[in-house]
């Protein structure tokens, strides 16, 4: 892509390779060809579709898993979107249309037998139209962007809250657990005075109460989030961050204290550090699955906003299966103890009255 990028001021990619097949490296360098992109993109506009499948090695389901979802949260400001082609293979192959077709061949073992590379137009155009064929037949779109406006009015949130047997992997505090005066006060001033707006978010609120918070709820709660919160006090309401101030912050921090206390329905878990020990990214995914929906919660770079509503049913099971082997593992960076987890969260709020007084 480098070598043709300054021959046109648009590409479109078409990148077509099953993760769950590749070895380790390949699928970590493939997951964060960002970067580069972000330099592509600088003074271009750039279109890339990657079909992908799910067959494959189980023993790394997590990580496989966590690197579609990065990619999900993480290309916010391209045009990207991911196909689930069932794509059997680990074969790399990749076409810049109008510009060049890349072939790289895989053996059994997962080592590299053999690449090419061509511009010869009329193997690109075939490349190009026989992915835009497969795409077209069989091609099911993994995620649909929705805004967080789109998400209420249109009353997709309001379906998810209505599901059953919760699975939260926090990595941003978030409207949940708030007290339904604290979560009214937000509404209107991230919101305004739409009326309509307001009128649904205040039936959630009231679903949230009365029927969520005493449903099976299992959260997994990155520590490094809950520190930060602690820390900045910006909380991301409908995934729109929002600066609290102290005292609104510890009404949040009580609600989740008395609820986690007197819910034995709600379990939680604390993640110290990262789930993965050989991939790394700054951000800790937001994931909320139940019967009735899959969510996942896109980053907040470039100003997006947005909700990536899972569509395709196989990924949907993949993600179930990502979050109940990450809460069934048995590191020690995994704590359950209740009292334990109470413990750090009350205890990081007492510091952080204290700096507060002393800023004062």
């Amino acid at each position: 892509m480098d070598l043709y990028a300054n021959e046109s001021n648009e590409l479109d990619i078409i990148l077509s390779t099953n993760l769950y097949k590749l070895k380790s490296n390949d699928k970590i360098y493939i997951a964060g060809m960002k970067s580069s992109l972000d330099e592509i993109q600088k003074d271009k506009n750039v279109r890339i579709r990657f079909l992908t499948g799910f067959e494959g090695s189980e023993k790394d389901l997590i990580l496989n898993t966590f690197l579609i979802i990065y990619m999900i949260i993480e290309y916010t400001d391209f045009n990207f979107e991911i196909y689930n082609c069932d794509i059997d293979n680990s074969n790399i192959l990749s076409v810049v249309r109008d510009r060049m077709f890349h072939s790289a061949i895989f053996g059994s073992n997962g080592r590299c037998l053999l690449t090419n590379m061509t511009k010869e137009k009329s193997v690109v155009d075939e490349a190009y139209f026989s992915f835009e064929e497969i795409i077209k037949s069989q091609g099911k779109l993994l995620v649909e962007k929705k805004s967080p406006i789109d998400m209420v009015k249109d009353k997709t949130y309001m379906q998810y809250i209505m599901g059953k047997d919760f699975k939260w992997m926090l990595g941003s505090i978030n409207e949940f657990f708030m007290p339904p005066d604290l979560f009214m006060e937000l509404a209107e001033s991230v919101f305004g005075d739409d009326k309509e707006l307001l009128q649904e978010l205040q039936q959630i609120n009231t679903l949230l109460q009365n029927i969520t918070y005493k449903s099976d709820i299992k959260a997994l709660v990155y520590e490094a989030e809950l520190i930060k919160y602690i820390s900045t006090w910006e909380v991301k309401f409908f995934n729109i961050p929002v600066k609290l101030t102290l005292e609104q912050m510890e009404r949040h921090i009580k609600n989740i204290e008395y609820i986690i206390k007197n819910n034995e329905n709600i379990e939680i878990k604390l993640i110290e550090g990262n789930i993965l020990d050989n991939y790394h990214s700054d951000i800790n995914p937001s994931i909320h699955l139940s019967k009735n929906m899959n969510l996942i919660k896109t980053s907040n770079e470039n100003e997006s906003n947005d909700y990536a509503v899972i569509k395709d049913k196989e990924f949907k099971i993949v993600c179930d299966k990502l979050f109940d082997e990450s809460w069934n593992n048995k590191s020690e960076r995994f704590i359950s103890d209740k009292k334990e987890i109470l413990d750090r969260i009350l205890k990081t709020l007492i510091y952080t009255r204290i700096i507060s007084d002393k800023l004062d």
